[in-house]
């Protein structure tokens, strides 16, 4: 058992979240990718705030706003924004030209492609559909009835998670304060916390539900100041000229702005496992 995972068995605490997402944005400043700076252009390129639709009786203490997917985006900015956070910038090339083709086997792939080609495919086949259910649905992991209703009907997110990771980061990018993206070894950071060996995607999104606002609860904290947690700037120095496939017409600002972070990504931070080497006990 990894020390990893011996901190995450205790109750989860602000300090708890603190300490596993700056683990995580430490091991990504020696990433060539850079995935903070990634995933700082995602976030100007294809998300923005909106007010929540929820509905919910203690409006109080309801988020006042949650990130979606922006209006007026084409498949292509999603396909890109995808790879960004998720695939290695050298094969960003090859899955691009896939993606074009009308003809490829996927059994056929490397790997470590595979999968990503597999879900960017399935999202291009049904993008219009995918993409006005994620541009309406305005609400987060923080509300009772936040699968949208269109998911439930369809399961679209009753798939386990052992399957391919790449279909959790398809759902984290059209979702960004509700899905949680997940790598191979998040994922069985992820049962073994839970401690269940066979769950759904939606099972397990109802167990962050949960953990989230217990997290919230017991460290009196806000959902703005929740979001806050998440800080890059740390440990890796924002460079908007190492941003991987820039898009010319977005301004990428010179700093990890807003503060407030999607809840995606905090939740998987907290998850995320370099390898018990790579970890050390919190002061």
């Amino acid at each position: 058992m990894s020390l990893n995972t011996e901190l995450k068995e205790r109750s989860p605490t602000v300090e708890s979240f603190r300490y596993f997402i700056d683990q995580s944005n430490k091991i990504a400043g020696r990433n060539l990718n850079l995935y903070p700076i990634q995933e700082q252009a995602v976030l100007k390129e294809i998300w923005c705030q909106k007010p929540s639709s929820s509905d919910e009786g203690e409006k109080s203490k309801s988020p006042s706003k949650v990130y979606v997917l922006k209006e007026g985006l084409t498949f292509y900015d999603v396909k890109v924004a995808y790879l960004k956070m998720f695939v290695y910038r050298h094969r960003h090339g090859q899955l691009l030209n896939l993606l074009s083709q009308a003809q490829v086997n996927p059994e056929l792939l490397n790997s470590r492609i595979k999968g990503a080609y597999i879900w960017l495919k399935y999202l291009q086949d049904n993008w219009d559909m995918l993409y006005a259910l994620a541009t309406i649905w305005n609400r987060s992991l923080f509300d009772k009835d936040f699968i949208p209703t269109e998911v439930k009907a369809n399961k679209l997110w009753d798939f386990t998670i052992d399957e391919s990771i790449y279909r959790s980061k398809l759902w984290a990018i059209l979702f960004p304060d509700i899905c949680i993206a997940m790598d191979s070894r998040s994922r069985k950071e992820i049962k073994r916390y839970f401690k269940e060996s066979n769950l759904s995607y939606a099972d397990l999104l109802t167990h962050l539900h949960t953990m989230f606002h217990q997290v919230l609860s017991n460290g009196k904290l806000s959902i703005q100041e929740f979001r806050k947690l998440d800080q890059p700037g740390k440990y890796v120095h924002y460079e908007s000229n190492l941003i991987s496939l820039r898009n010319q017409k977005v301004d990428y600002g010179d700093d990890y702005e807003p503060e407030e972070r999607p809840i995606s990504r905090i939740l998987d931070k907290f998850f995320y496992d370099p390898g018990s080497n790579s970890a050390k006990k919190p002061i």
